[in-house]
């Protein structure tokens, strides 16, 4: 709604009247103020009345000036200005954004593309004439606060013919100040001279007559090539170091190079001259601007195709971007690693200056490739490159690995195999074992009970054949065969003893000894002082060794009634010598009972030690106890097994 030069915003809640409401109606509203978030002045109008009809009133024409007073908000206006740029909304497709300059200040404007001539790009630059509502912007362009809506094509209108020359405008000067406010932002600015460098499809660089650079950000991506010498017209901007016409248009003018206007030679220079690192900040030589520049360096990056355009140079530790958008040389076949030499211009990147005035920053620095034969190899890096460095290593590790895994693996089947043999030496062992004991046993029982169970079979032999003519004869007969299978039944039983025994497991001698007399001493005093490592026994020796001093032992117990037995060994020139002396009774040596009288203790001793090479010698009296010595050599084959 508008009354004069007042206007305010209504949302309609009364209820439905007669007709329907028109522009240019006059209505009268009753209602309650509601300031919103978007609106200076709005109402909720509850009740409306149409008080007649007419035409929509005119516009009304007013100034920038007049606009930032806010006199006219929610008022039909009408401007004069300059089409700066035109935007396409990327939240709102249906929608552009008209950037308006007039006098040096900055007007917007919101319209439907269907709103628009169908012609609109060819608007910017010109001076048109602009109709529509001043009003608050709703929506996502909320920090505009401002702007003129246009509703129909006829709401913009040229001023001039739509051929007017771009290229007519006024040149840009090296004294030129461009910054909001001085009314330069609002026409098309020209510059002339010779291109320095073209990049990323619509950009290039341009050195005037005058020797000022010039920076254009063409409109269309038609771009002239390097060293042409074009005119270059578009809306003017700063970086705050230069111009830069954007929105901009060239056309190719005739050569009229001389001496003056020979751009300077190619400066040698390196990557820390560019540009260096100053703490957390990057500080720029702006002086190498639209230069030409020779750098060297090692290649670190490389164009994709269909991507990346540019290439990395490695100059002592600076990264230097070399824009390839104008193509490699064909057969330069550049790889990773390879030390290149490139001439090229010097582009150090800006944003451009905002129209608050805000100051811009420098946003990088490249260097443009202009002629593919401009970049040359110097030198292809070494055979044992980093990359073939890294994939010997990994070869190398995974050779370990698998040497690992396969030493795992024979590990595993030699354990598997070593416990397999160990298994069939051990069974081998036990067998062996089984085999020597039986062995044993069988010389043990024929050296022993055959014997005497021989001798007895012939005593009761003699008896029955003395038994009708001499009953005494035949007494002594039976007698001597009784002790003598009293001995076999003693016998039998040590061999039990000696089968269920573990004294033959023991590492001591000593203690081998006890354990073999502990059934037979009872309450005798014992001392065992045998100083013959157990190493130079063999298990049989130790047998027969065990039974000798085994049969003394009972001997000095059952006949002599010993209380102390005293035993000791001892090895002198690869004998053993050893002695069991007890306090028995004693007996006269020559008056004692033998084999005749049925007892063979003595007697299968002496065979036992005859068998080991040695011997046996009794001392006894009567009342003064017995001390029997016996002796027999050591075969060395023994000890070196052993």
């Amino acid at each position: 709604m508008q009354d004069g030069r007042l206007g305010m915003t209504c949302w309609n809640h009364a209820p439905k009247t007669d007709g329907e409401i028109a522009p240019g109606d006059r209505v009268r509203i009753q209602g309650r103020l509601n300031p919103g978030e978007f609106y200076a002045i709005a109402a909720d109008c509850t009740a409306l009345q149409i008080l007649g009809h007419g035409p929509v009133p005119p516009p009304l024409r007013v100034s920038p000036e007049e606009l930032a007073r806010g006199d006219f908000t929610h008022c039909r206006i009408r401007l004069e200005a300059v089409v700066s740029d035109i935007l396409a909304d990327e939240v709102n497709g249906h929608r552009l954004l008209l950037i308006l300059s007039c006098n040096g200040a900055i007007v917007y404007s919101l319209a439907d593309k269907s709103a628009c001539p169908t012609d609109v790009a060819s608007l910017i630059g010109r001076r048109v004439e602009v109709t529509g509502i001043y009003s608050h912007v709703i929506g996502h362009r909320r920090q505009l606060q401002y702007a003129i809506r246009i509703t129909s094509p006829s709401e913009i209108r040229p001023l001039g013919t739509a051929g007017t020359d771009p290229f007519a405008a006024a040149d840009v000067h090296a004294s030129d100040l461009l910054r909001p406010g001085n009314g330069q932002w609002a026409s098309r600015r020209k510059a002339v001279g010779h291109v320095l460098t073209v990049w990323d499809d619509n950009k290039l660089l341009l050195r005037t007559d005058d020797g000022t650079v010039v920076r254009g950000e063409l409109a269309a991506s038609r771009l002239p090539t390097h060293g042409a010498r074009i005119a270059l017209a578009g809306l003017p901007e700063t970086d705050l170091y230069n111009t830069i016409l954007t929105r901009a248009d060239w056309k190719r003018l005739p050569d009229e190079t001389s001496e003056d206007t020979q751009p300077p030679s190619a400066v040698e220079t390196s990557a820390d001259r560019l540009y260096r690192t100053q703490g957390a900040q990057t500080v720029y030589d702006y002086s190498f601007q639209g230069r030409d520049v020779l750098v060297s360096g090692i290649v670190r990056g490389l164009p994709t195709p269909g991507g990346e355009k540019s290439l990395y140079l490695d100059d002592d530790g600076h990264i230097l971007t070399i824009d390839a958008g104008n193509g490699l040389p064909p057969t330069a076949r550049i790889g990773l690693g390879d030390t290149v030499r490139v001439r090229g211009t010097c582009v150090i990147e800006t944003e451009k200056m905002g129209f608050n005035g805000t100051a811009p920053h420098i946003t990088g620095l490249r260097i443009v490739l202009n002629d593919p034969a401009d970049i040359h190899v110097l030198a292809r890096p070494p055979w044992w490159t980093p990359h073939r460095l890294l994939a010997v290593i990994g070869a190398l590790l995974l050779a370990l690995a698998a040497a690992c895994l396969w030493s795992i693996l024979l590990r595993r089947v030699a354990e598997r195999r070593s416990r397999e043999l160990l298994q069939a030496q051990l069974a081998r062992v036990e067998s062996d074992l089984r085999l020597r004991e039986r062995t044993r046993l069988s010389v043990e029982l024929h050296d022993s009970l055959s014997q005497n169970l021989t001798g007895a079979a012939m005593e009761v032999n003699a008896a029955k054949q003395l038994a009708t003519d001499d009953a005494d004869a035949t007494l002594r007969h039976l007698n001597l065969a009784s002790k003598t299978l009293k001995s076999c039944r003693n016998e039998l039983r040590a061999c039990l003893w000696d089968l269920q025994s573990d004294a033959l497991a023991s590492t001591d001698m000593n203690e081998a000894i006890r354990k073999a007399l502990e059934p037979y001493v009872g309450e005798t005093e014992l001392s065992i002082r045998f100083n013959v490592p157990r190493r130079l026994f063999t298990d049989n020796t130790t047998h027969v060794l065990m039974r000798i001093v085994r049969e003394l032992v009972v001997n000095a117990i059952r006949h002599g009634h010993a209380h102390s037995i005293k035993i000791a060994g001892s090895r002198a020139s690869g004998r053993l010598l050893f002695s069991v002396r007890d306090d028995g009774e004693g007996f006269d040596a020559a008056t004692a009972p033998g084999i005749a009288e049925g007892h063979f203790g003595l007697q299968g001793i002496r065979e036992r030690l005859r068998l080991l090479g040695g011997e046996l010698t009794v001392e006894s009296r009567p009342h003064e106890g017995t001390r029997a010595m016996a002796s027999f050599e050591l075969p060395k084959t023994e000890g070196e097994k052993i």
